[in-house]
């Protein structure tokens, strides 16, 4: 089992294609700017998968699921630091950084798509 397994859902009031055009490469930048991604399949509307380098070696993937006139945005980030955390406590707080990052992206992309849609009415 990888040290960093996040998994997180959010609901972001716009449509796929608009998400996915809004997660692109500086979106993950600025969630976990130690991480470099090489696509390895690249699902359109509903997602993509990479590898993961730099701080985390593993895969990462983002799966966007259409729901009523929104989008669940379902991300996965599994890897290993290059050297292994001595406690289960510093695994836990590397994962929570992830997190945390992952979520103030999160929350800025879907503040900024939802008022784009509001004012659109």
């Amino acid at each position: 089992m990888p040290v960093v397994d996040l998994a997180d859902d959010s609901f972001i009031r716009a449509a796929p294609a608009v998400v996915r055009r809004e997660m692109s490469s500086d979106f993950w930048r600025s969630c976990w700017p130690d991480l470099a991604f090489e696509l390895y399949h690249d699902r359109g509307d509903e997602g993509a998968r990479w590898y993961v380098s730099g701080a985390l070696t593993g895969v990462a993937e983002v799966w966007l699921e259409p729901y009523r006139d929104a989008t669940l945005v379902h991300v996965y980030l599994r890897g290993d630091p290059e050297r292994p955390p001595r406690s289960r406590r510093r695994a836990v707080r590397l994962t929570r950084r992830y997190a945390l990052a992952l979520k103030r992206a999160g929350f800025e992309l879907k503040d900024r798509l939802e008022a784009a849609a509001d004012a659109r009415g």
